[in-house]
């Protein structure tokens, strides 16, 4: 049963969203954070959370969060391998191995 955390979490997702659109990265990165403090498990905040993360090459954080994204919900899987975003780590063996796509 949803509660006012996970509406005020995916608000914060939404606002993070927009900033990363419009270039702010960084501000992003914490609108998400807040989203994942308040609500652990919205996978959502864990999947856009590793997009931001990988374009601020934090690369290793990024992809805890999208294995713990993919675990949860594993469609998201073949979302990540077709995703732009997370070019700069597409060849790496950790991705592949998230996305299922083990060389």
């Amino acid at each position: 049963k949803p509660n006012l955390r996970n509406y005020r979490a995916k608000a914060h997702v939404t606002n993070g969203m927009l900033l990363y659109k419009e270039g702010h990265i960084q501000d992003a990165e914490e609108e998400l954070a807040i989203a994942l403090e308040m609500d652990p498990d919205y996978t959502a905040a864990l999947y856009n959370h590793a997009i931001v993360l990988c374009k601020l090459s934090r690369f290793q954080e990024s992809l805890e969060k999208l294995k713990e994204a993919v675990h949860r919900k594993p469609s998201l899987a073949k979302k990540a391998g077709a995703q732009l975003d997370f070019r700069p780590m597409r060849n790496t063996p950790a991705f592949l191995e998230i996305i299922g796509k083990v060389k």
